[in-house]
Formats: C-alpha cells, sequence, structure tokens
C-alpha cells in the first residue's frame, strides 16, 4: 500500500498539503468545490472533510475574519472578488 502511494503522492501531493502560498490554496479550494459537485455516493466524497480541513488551515492563518454588519460584509467581498450587483 504505501508503495502505491509514494508511487501516485507527486500527482496529489498539492491537495493533501497544508497550502503556504495563495495559488495552492486556490487549487485546494478548487479540488473541494469539484468534490461538492459530485453526489454523497462518490467515490472521493470522503474527502471532503480532509481537504476542507486543510483549506480552514491556510484560512485561519492567512485570511482575515471580516466583522461588521452583514451588508457591510457583503459590500467588502464583493469589491475585493470584483463582483458587481
Amino acid at each position: 500500500m504505501i508503495n502505491d502511494i509514494i508511487r501516485i503522492w507527486p500527482d496529489i501531493k498539492s491537495i493533501f498539503s497544508v497550502a503556504h502560498s495563495k495559488a495552492e490554496y486556490d487549487r485546494q479550494v478548487s479540488f473541494l468545490d469539484s468534490l461538492l459537485d459530485q453526489d454523497e455516493g462518490h467515490p472521493l466524497a470522503s474527502l471532503v472533510e480532509t481537504v476542507g480541513s486543510l483549506v480552514e488551515t491556510y484560512e485561519t492563518a492567512h485570511l482575515s475574519e471580516h466583522e461588521g454588519a452583514p451588508a457591510d460584509i457583503l459590500n467588502c467581498l464583493m469589491q475585493e472578488h470584483g463582483i458587481r450587483q
């Protein structure tokens, strides 16, 4: 089993390692989004919790929490991501 993991590790390590850059974080979020788009019976559905934990680790260390009224937070997020009404 360990030899199988060693063989495929170069292809999957960016998904199963703690992100240290925004690009690595974005890759993990994208992968998590694709997992969430699958049915619960999908063979990889159980990875949601693992990848979600890795994403949360990066967010806790690197992303600020927004505080304030919900409308102000929404406005801030829209500006941050270049989204308009």
